[in-house]
């Protein structure tokens, strides 16, 4: 009876089941991983010693986004079309298909390669479809290698060395 009865969840007149496009679901995703965010931020420290600490940023822009998310799933539920923006298809979905593999890809090599060669290989892999190869492997090369002086030697920050220790 629930399954063949969508009518018990109304808002606004509108049957909520019908409207479930894919904003509400996207939005749904964001909120989760909004929240997941904000948990995981409440776990360090809100100030240090010197002014905010390593959970000020963490708190306010999982806080931030997961308020943000309440609100697109409510503007997705009162879309009246239902239709919202078109899911990729075709060479787009290819495209976004390839970003998310060679992200998920860097995570895994990360911690192999260490920081310097994974980023060079992921940024060469992006690159270079779009770009002609020199100006590719010279901007996958010079972009990690400003990150890493900038984070290492300026903000002291310790990055993944991986097998090559640099």
């Amino acid at each position: 009876m629930f399954l063949y009865a969508p009518h018990y969840f109304t808002w606004g007149g509108c049957s909520l089941v019908k409207k479930w496009n894919k904003g509400v679901w996207a939005g749904i995703g964001v909120f989760f991983f909004a929240l997941t965010f904000l948990l995981l931020s409440l776990e360090f420290s809100y100030t240090g010693p010197a002014g905010p600490g390593p959970g000020f940023m963490p708190l306010w822009i999982s806080g931030f986004m997961l308020i943000l998310s309440f609100f697109y799933i409510l503007e997705s539920v009162k879309d009246k079309d239902g239709a919202g923006e078109p899911l990729p298809r075709g060479a787009a979905l290819k495209n976004v298909l390839l970003i998310l593999l060679c992200l998920v890809l860097y995570l895994v090599l990360l911690p192999i390669l260490g920081f310097l060669a994974a980023s060079v290989l992921f940024l060469f892999t992006l690159f270079v479809r779009r770009i002609k190869w020199y100006t590719s492997i010279g901007t996958a090369v010079i972009v990690p290698f400003f990150l890493f002086w900038l984070f290492g030697s300026v903000l002291h920050v310790d990055l993944p060395a991986g097998i090559f220790d640099w």
